[in-house]
Protein backbone atom coordinates (compact mmCIF):
# COMPACT_ATOMS: atom_id res chain seq x y z
CA UNK A 1 0.00 0.00 0.00
CA UNK A 2 1.13 3.73 -0.86
CA UNK A 3 0.25 6.90 -0.71
CA UNK A 4 0.48 9.14 -4.02
CA UNK A 5 0.92 12.48 -3.08
CA UNK A 6 -1.04 15.01 -6.02
CA UNK A 7 -1.66 18.76 -5.34
CA UNK A 8 -1.86 18.25 -1.64
CA UNK A 9 -3.87 15.30 -1.84
CA UNK A 10 -2.99 12.03 -0.93
CA UNK A 11 -4.28 8.80 -3.11
CA UNK A 12 -4.35 5.55 -1.50
CA UNK A 13 -2.81 3.16 -4.12
CA UNK A 14 -3.05 -0.83 -3.81
CA UNK A 15 0.15 -2.70 -5.37
CA UNK A 16 -1.27 -5.98 -6.21
CA UNK A 17 -0.04 -9.14 -9.25
CA UNK A 18 -2.67 -9.93 -11.66
CA UNK A 19 -1.78 -12.56 -13.73
CA UNK A 20 1.90 -11.69 -13.97
CA UNK A 21 1.92 -7.86 -14.10
CA UNK A 22 1.69 -5.30 -11.26
CA UNK A 23 -1.27 -3.21 -11.23
CA UNK A 24 -1.80 0.27 -9.32
CA UNK A 25 -5.12 1.35 -8.14
CA UNK A 26 -5.77 4.78 -7.20
CA UNK A 27 -8.50 5.87 -4.78
CA UNK A 28 -9.69 8.93 -3.63
CA UNK A 29 -10.58 9.51 -0.03
CA UNK A 30 -14.05 9.43 -0.93
CA UNK A 31 -13.83 5.79 -1.47
CA UNK A 32 -14.00 5.99 -5.33
CA UNK A 33 -11.38 4.39 -7.47
CA UNK A 34 -9.69 6.93 -9.50
CA UNK A 35 -7.80 5.15 -11.37
CA UNK A 36 -6.05 1.34 -12.25
CA UNK A 37 -3.31 0.04 -14.48
CA UNK A 38 -0.51 -2.02 -14.86
CA UNK A 39 2.41 0.45 -15.18
CA UNK A 40 5.23 -0.49 -18.01
CA UNK A 41 7.58 -0.71 -15.47
CA UNK A 42 6.82 -1.10 -11.86
CA UNK A 43 9.82 -0.72 -9.79
CA UNK A 44 10.77 2.65 -11.33
CA UNK A 45 7.43 3.81 -10.97
CA UNK A 46 7.17 3.45 -7.37
CA UNK A 47 10.73 4.66 -7.18
CA UNK A 48 9.19 8.37 -8.01
CA UNK A 49 9.11 10.37 -4.38
CA UNK A 50 5.36 11.21 -4.53
CA UNK A 51 4.75 7.62 -3.61
CA UNK A 52 5.05 6.99 -0.10
CA UNK A 53 5.50 3.26 0.85
CA UNK A 54 2.85 2.72 4.16
CA UNK A 55 2.73 -1.42 4.36
CA UNK A 56 1.69 -4.37 3.28
CA UNK A 57 -2.77 -4.19 3.80
CA UNK A 58 -2.66 -7.16 6.88
CA UNK A 59 -0.43 -4.75 8.65
CA UNK A 60 -2.30 -1.61 8.39
CA UNK A 61 -5.67 -0.69 11.01
CA UNK A 62 -8.34 1.30 9.75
Amino acid sequence: MYLFLYNNISYPTVVTTVQNRVWLAMIGLNGIMETAFPPDDSETYLADPAYVYVGELEELQL
